[in-house]
């Protein structure tokens, strides 16, 4: 369980960075549509980012708790 949630964080993790370089490196289009908020904020940005990664750990949490009750003969005898 530990391992399907900490691999789905991790890749959310990777993209958030990537979108955090590219949100840094290419702002002036995004001026346009941000209201009251400049489109470097670093605070905005890290609580977007830490919203992220928390709905990817509950996402991944949910299935990974289901699979880990089952019991792996009875699955692989329905199979």
């Amino acid at each position: 369980m530990r391992l399907a949630v900490s691999r789905a964080v991790f890749v959310t993790f990777i993209g958030a960075v990537i979108g955090l370089a590219v949100v840094m490196i290419v702002p002036m289009g995004l001026g346009k549509i941000l209201y009251g908020v400049s489109p470097r904020d670093p605070l905005t940005a890290a609580g977007a980012c830490a919203l992220f990664c928390g709905i990817a750990a509950l996402a991944a949490l949910m299935p990974s708790y289901r699979a880990a009750r089952l019991d792996p003969m009875q699955v692989l005898r329905t199979e």
